[in-house]
């Protein structure tokens, strides 16, 4: 038997195992084959993009891409197969930092977790991806592969910014709110607040955190508030802008329009949201513009009154003029120890103080004319203090409470007896049939700019030295609203007929560059003290109680005139006396009725014409167009203006050129006589 050499035997063992290796490699490919075949069938189905990296040695050898890398990527697995450096060139620039550090960990055998990032599509366009891997361990615990799973996120990504640009731009508005936001929860407690909060109040941020609406708002408006915001807790309605004063951190408050929303079942809110305006500058802009109504309608009232008592005064003083000239006229005829004199002379007497009315009227609107003098104001109220304890209720105490060393005022004593007059007797009608006291002083005061702003009068006076008389009763008082109309023409709490007096008051005072103070106070009596400028040193004192002026015994007639008077008024009566007292001094006289036929008579009668004594209100053509018209004809005309209001409001119609004269009507012989042989002189 021939024997197989030893060499040959271990050949045939070494093809053998040869050949079973490869059976067992071609075996291990052909899985492997099956398995990624099953693999890709498998993954074709998932919309997310899956990949494996296999690894040897820790290092990258092939990749495995699914059939889904197209529809994320736009690439092919193929393509993506072919070129292992393709996968990452299409990594965001600004994210590939990013992506090799997370790669880096896998490679070294740590799970990083998942990572969000930008690819650049083979079209170009920008996408985010969340990458997801998974790490597979051989049995000696080395890394062989790991799966990562890509899927397109760009639509979440897109969704959340645009929440998160949102949420952004609602906290901006919020914190940059003007408005004032707070919540409240379900017991009524503050659980947030916008900064806007501490910008009105003053208050710490957090300082409403706990606390109630009770603890800020204004004593006075909490009932409203709490009905108010009980009904929005309520969802009974969600309001109306509710006002509300809210208390800042300084003790001051600041004036807010509210209103609420019921959101308790709203997630992230569950509770009541308060939305408050500061409306502080709107409520006083309101009010400036209430107070500005107010005036208005106050100064319309002056207005109208100062129309009506001009009317009136222009009226009455033509009759006084009537009146008064003819008893003049008369008194000239009778003698000294005529009977009837002495019943003429209280006629006279009667039509001054007629007179003396008309100028009170007009000081109803603060444009009365004074007879300025220089007196003593205690000396003035004692002459009238038995006039004042008779025009007060028997039931009330009259005292006197003067100051015997005050310097003298510049003032119309007329007016100023008004004045005492009207706060006396208002004194003595707030206490009505009940016992009481009122008291009258006098004194002086050094005024500051800080006590006079305090006047009643809208225009205040400058600080200095002031004489003062004060009357106190012990009446009813005033309150607020009262205070408020006190001086308003035609307001009265008495009778209808009765408001002139306090307006009156305010007019007067006003004229002498006065203050008026009020002090009241519902069931605690008034005080009420007007204020004069002291008169300058120096000046001769008036004084009273002497007794009316006597008639007129001088010699009535003046020197003869070679020149005639053209007197010019629209009232028969006065134009009638007018002629008498004129030529009883002893001119001759040319009269017309009205502005237009003045100028036709001194057109006429120019060359004889010594002087003119024009009425200022007439028809057809009034006295301040008829003196044009004459100053234009003959330039040097001398002119004398009759009128009933007062010398400085009638120079004030008259521009560049002035009349030579004036004379105030109701005017007597004697003031004619002197005004004529003044002007002609």
């Amino acid at each position: 038997m021939r024997k197989t050499p030893p060499e040959s035997g271990n050949l045939q063992k070494e093809n053998r195992e040869l050949r079973a290796e490869i059976r067992r490699l071609r075996k291990a490919e052909e899985s492997l084959r099956e398995s990624e075949e099953r693999y890709r069938r498998i993954t074709s189905t998932i919309t997310d993009y899956i990949y494996t990296v296999f690894l040897e040695n820790g290092v990258p050898v092939r990749t495995v891409h699914s059939a889904a890398s197209e529809a994320v990527t736009g690439y092919t697995p193929r393509e993506l197969e072919s070129d292992p450096f393709l996968w990452f060139t299409m990594i965001y620039p600004e994210d590939q930092e990013a992506v090799r550090s997370h790669a880096a960990e896998l490679l070294a055998g740590r799970d990083p977790g998942p990572l969000e990032h930008r690819i650049i599509r083979k079209d170009g366009a920008l996408r985010w991806v969340s990458n997801t891997p998974v790490i597979h361990r051989g049995s000696s615990g080395e890394v062989v592969s790991h799966d990562g799973v890509l899927s397109d996120i760009t639509e979440r990504r897109e969704s959340q910014e645009a929440v998160r640009k949102s949420e952004e731009r609602f906290k901006s508005l919020i914190q940059n709110s003007s408005d004032i936001i707070v919540i409240l929860d379900a017991q009524g407690r503050f659980v947030y607040e916008t900064p806007s909060f501490s910008r009105i109040s003053g208050y710490e941020p957090g300082f409403l955190t706990g606390r109630t609406p009770v603890d800020v708002i204004h004593p006075d408006d909490i009932d409203t508030v709490l009905h108010e915001l009980g009904e929005v807790y309520q969802n009974v309605n969600e309001g109306l802008p509710t006002p509300m004063r809210l208390r800042r951190s300084d003790g001051t408050w600041v004036h807010l329009e509210a209103i609420g929303k019921n959101l308790m079942d709203f997630p992230g809110i569950e509770g009541v949201v308060i939305t408050a305006r500061d409306i502080t500058d709107r409520r006083k802009a309101e009010e400036e513009r209430i107070e500005m109504e107010r005036r208005v309608l106050h100064a319309q009232k002056l207005e109208s009154l100062g129309i009506l008592a001009g009317g009136i005064a222009h009226d009455f003083n033509n009759l006084l003029m009537a009146i008064l000239g003819n008893i003049d006229l008369a008194m000239t005829d009778l003698s000294a120890a005529s009977r009837p004199r002495h019943f003429m002379g209280q006629a006279r007497l009667a039509a001054r103080r007629a007179a003396d009315l008309t100028n009170q009227m007009l000081a109803y609107s603060g444009k009365g004319s004074f007879d300025l003098k220089t007196f003593d104001l205690s000396e003035l109220v004692e002459e009238m203090s038995r006039l004042l304890k008779a025009s007060i209720s028997k039931t009330v105490e009259f005292t006197l409470n003067l100051d015997r060393s005050i310097p003298p005022v510049s003032a119309d004593p007329a007016q100023v007896q008004q004045v005492v007059m009207n706060l006396i007797v208002n004194a003595s009608e707030a206490m009505g049939d009940l016992p009481g006291v009122v008291t009258l002083s006098t004194g002086v005061r050094e005024c500051g700019q800080e006590y006079l702003e305090a006047s009643r009068i809208k225009e205040k006076p400058l600080p200095g030295r002031y004489v003062f008389f004060e009357v106190s009763d012990t009446g009813c008082g005033m309150d607020g609203p009262t205070l408020e109309k006190l001086f308003d023409p035609f307001f009265s709490t008495k009778f209808t007929g009765r408001g002139l007096g306090m307006a009156a008051v305010q007019g007067i005072v006003a004229g002498h560059k006065g203050a008026v103070m009020v002090e009241s106070a519902p069931g605690g009596g008034t005080t009420i003290t007007v204020l004069f400028p002291a008169a300058a040193p120096g000046r001769d004192l008036t004084q009273f109680g002497e007794g009316e002026e006597g008639p007129d015994n001088e010699e009535a007639r003046m020197p003869a005139s070679s020149g005639a008077i053209l007197l010019v008024d629209d009232e028969s009566m006065v134009l009638d006396l007018c002629s008498a007292m004129v030529e009883r001094l002893g001119y001759r006289v040319l009269t017309c009725p009205d502005g237009r036929a003045a100028v036709e008579a001194f057109r006429e009668h120019a060359h004889d014409i010594a002087c003119v004594i024009l009425d200022l209100t007439m028809p057809r053509m009034d006295g301040l167009t008829a003196f044009e018209v004459l100053k234009r004809l003959k330039p040097d005309v001398r002119v004398i203006i009759s009128s009933g209001f007062s010398e400085g409001e009638v120079a004030h119609r008259f521009e560049g050129n002035q009349p030579a004269g004036f004379i105030k009507k109701p005017f007597t012989l004697k003031a004619l006589r002197s005004e004529l042989s003044r002007v002609l002189r």
